[in-house]
């Protein structure tokens, strides 16, 4: 399929090549054919941009006023909350999941019969904590 498809295209440029540009014509003959090959193609393709186009960004109208004396006032700092931090520290259980056990033998070649076993699959940890003591009195 391939050696077909290049042996076609190779066969279509070697025939574009050996023609010669005598049978073209005069230069001005088809000059108002163009023209208006290009006028259309120009009518028919600003549509296409047209909607593909980002549209432009909205102005916005905005009014300036004088600053108010009100304005330069200082404004107070906001109140620092009293209190302070603590830490603890806190257990974190251990993850544990029930599994099936099959039945199998154990070392003393006896049958042990299936049953459903808890299994630990992360072990438990210490961690710390910070929380905040409020010292407001009410």
């Amino acid at each position: 399929m391939k050696k077909a498809f290049i042996i076609t295209v190779a066969a279509i440029i070697c025939i574009s090549f050996s023609v010669s540009p005598v049978f073209a014509g005069s230069k001005q003959r088809h000059r108002w054919e163009g023209v208006a090959i290009g006028v259309g193609a120009t009518l028919l393709g600003l549509p296409v941009l047209a909607a593909h186009a980002i549209p432009a960004p909205h102005s916005v109208e905005v009014n300036f006023r004088a600053p108010d004396r009100r304005d330069q006032c200082r404004k107070p700092r906001p109140r620092r909350e009293r209190g302070h931090w603590e830490t603890r520290r806190i257990w974190v259980r251990p993850v544990c999941e029930k599994v099936w056990n099959p039945g199998h033998y154990n070392r003393r070649h006896e049958w042990v019969p299936g049953q459903w076993i808890t299994i630990e699959k992360r072990p438990g940890y210490w961690t710390t904590e910070r929380y905040w003591v409020s010292d407001r009195r009410y």
